[in-house]
Protein backbone atom coordinates (compact mmCIF):
# COMPACT_ATOMS: atom_id res chain seq x y z
CA UNK A 1 0.00 0.00 0.00
CA UNK A 2 1.04 3.40 -0.81
CA UNK A 3 1.74 6.44 1.49
CA UNK A 4 -1.06 8.12 -0.53
CA UNK A 5 -3.52 4.94 -0.46
CA UNK A 6 -3.05 5.26 3.59
CA UNK A 7 -3.50 8.61 3.58
CA UNK A 8 -6.64 8.31 1.51
CA UNK A 9 -8.18 4.96 4.07
CA UNK A 10 -7.41 6.99 7.16
CA UNK A 11 -8.95 10.46 5.24
CA UNK A 12 -12.36 8.45 4.98
CA UNK A 13 -11.85 6.55 8.34
CA UNK A 14 -12.34 10.19 9.91
CA UNK A 15 -14.71 11.72 7.68
CA UNK A 16 -16.98 8.37 8.89
CA UNK A 17 -16.09 8.82 12.33
CA UNK A 18 -16.81 12.70 11.90
CA UNK A 19 -20.52 11.33 10.07
CA UNK A 20 -21.08 9.45 13.18
CA UNK A 21 -20.31 12.19 15.24
CA UNK A 22 -23.10 14.46 14.06
CA UNK A 23 -25.38 11.77 13.88
CA UNK A 24 -25.06 11.30 17.68
CA UNK A 25 -25.03 15.26 18.18
CA UNK A 26 -28.34 15.51 16.03
CA UNK A 27 -29.88 12.40 17.85
CA UNK A 28 -29.48 13.98 21.04
CA UNK A 29 -31.23 17.61 20.13
CA UNK A 30 -34.71 16.52 21.52
CA UNK A 31 -33.05 14.97 24.61
CA UNK A 32 -31.10 18.40 24.33
CA UNK A 33 -34.10 20.73 24.29
CA UNK A 34 -36.10 19.43 27.03
CA UNK A 35 -33.08 19.15 29.37
CA UNK A 36 -32.42 15.32 30.36
CA UNK A 37 -28.41 15.28 28.69
CA UNK A 38 -26.29 14.21 31.75
CA UNK A 39 -23.70 17.02 32.36
CA UNK A 40 -20.91 15.32 30.39
CA UNK A 41 -22.91 14.75 27.68
CA UNK A 42 -24.52 18.13 27.85
CA UNK A 43 -21.04 19.68 27.61
CA UNK A 44 -19.75 17.71 24.51
CA UNK A 45 -23.19 19.18 23.09
CA UNK A 46 -22.45 22.75 23.72
CA UNK A 47 -18.66 22.35 22.93
CA UNK A 48 -19.75 20.56 19.66
CA UNK A 49 -22.46 22.94 18.74
CA UNK A 50 -20.40 26.22 19.54
CA UNK A 51 -17.57 24.70 16.42
CA UNK A 52 -20.00 22.85 13.52
CA UNK A 53 -21.70 25.41 11.66
CA UNK A 54 -23.40 22.28 9.95
CA UNK A 55 -24.92 21.36 13.10
CA UNK A 56 -26.23 24.78 14.49
CA UNK A 57 -27.66 25.27 11.03
CA UNK A 58 -29.61 21.89 11.88
CA UNK A 59 -30.29 22.81 15.44
CA UNK A 60 -31.77 26.12 14.08
CA UNK A 61 -33.63 23.94 11.68
CA UNK A 62 -35.03 22.03 14.23
CA UNK A 63 -36.28 24.68 16.48
CA UNK A 64 -37.85 26.72 13.05
CA UNK A 65 -39.66 23.21 12.53
CA UNK A 66 -40.56 22.64 16.35
CA UNK A 67 -41.81 26.70 16.20
CA UNK A 68 -43.81 26.57 13.40
CA UNK A 69 -45.84 23.02 14.40
CA UNK A 70 -46.87 24.14 17.47
CA UNK A 71 -48.37 27.35 16.09
CA UNK A 72 -50.48 24.96 14.04
CA UNK A 73 -54.29 24.27 15.23
CA UNK A 74 -54.73 21.02 16.97
CA UNK A 75 -57.78 19.98 14.95
CA UNK A 76 -59.24 20.90 11.27
CA UNK A 77 -55.93 22.12 9.37
CA UNK A 78 -57.14 23.42 6.41
CA UNK A 79 -55.93 22.09 2.71
CA UNK A 80 -54.22 25.78 2.59
CA UNK A 81 -52.65 25.32 5.57
CA UNK A 82 -50.98 22.12 5.17
CA UNK A 83 -49.77 22.74 1.79
CA UNK A 84 -47.84 26.15 2.93
CA UNK A 85 -46.71 24.11 5.97
CA UNK A 86 -45.35 21.04 3.51
CA UNK A 87 -43.89 24.24 1.24
CA UNK A 88 -42.18 25.85 4.01
CA UNK A 89 -40.75 21.81 5.03
CA UNK A 90 -39.52 21.16 1.29
CA UNK A 91 -37.61 24.77 1.52
CA UNK A 92 -36.17 23.99 4.58
CA UNK A 93 -32.14 23.48 3.92
CA UNK A 94 -31.37 20.00 4.69
CA UNK A 95 -27.89 18.97 6.26
CA UNK A 96 -26.42 15.54 6.07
Amino acid sequence: MTHSERDLQLGLRERVSSESVHAAIRAGLSDYLDGSLPTPELDDMHQHLDSCPDCQAYWRTLLRLINTTGQLPRRGLSQAARELMFDQLDAAPTHS
